[in-house]
């Protein structure tokens, strides 16, 4: 609003890493944005890395997401493609995987209808 620019959809999660069972997570809250502008009040200007992603559609509440991550997971190793993720004992670190929330709950207050893309970028 500060800007002046709208939001060209929902929030993005930009996933950084993810910890082990009940370990931290790391990440950005973003909103997809026509053009660059100039982040002011420790707001940062940022994209996901260029590259091939897998994309599953989640339909439902967000509760539901991580089994739909594991099936979209499973999906992409399955078909051959190596998601772009350093795994080690300490959970993973994400190249290139988020969240786009493509609801918007003010529109649509069912959350058995509510839609978010899950993106991975591959290898």
């Amino acid at each position: 609003g500060d800007h002046q620019v709208a939001p060209l959809g929902g929030p993005l999660y930009v996933y950084r890493h993810i910890g082990s069972s009940d370990d931290t997570v790391d990440l950005t809250v973003a909103v997809p944005i026509a053009g660059p502008v100039k982040p002011t009040d420790g707001l940062v200007l940022g994209a996901l890395p260029a590259g091939t992603y897998v994309v599953g559609r989640h339909v439902g509440a967000p509760d539901a997401i991580p089994a739909a991550h594991s099936e979209v997971k499973q999906w992409a190793e399955v078909n051959g493609h190596r998601l772009d993720v350093l795994e080690d004992d300490n959970g993973g670190l994400w190249t290139g995987h988020a969240e786009h929330f493509l609801t918007d709950p003010a529109e649509e207050p069912d959350p058995s209808k509510w839609v978010t893309d899950l993106l991975f970028k591959t290898v």
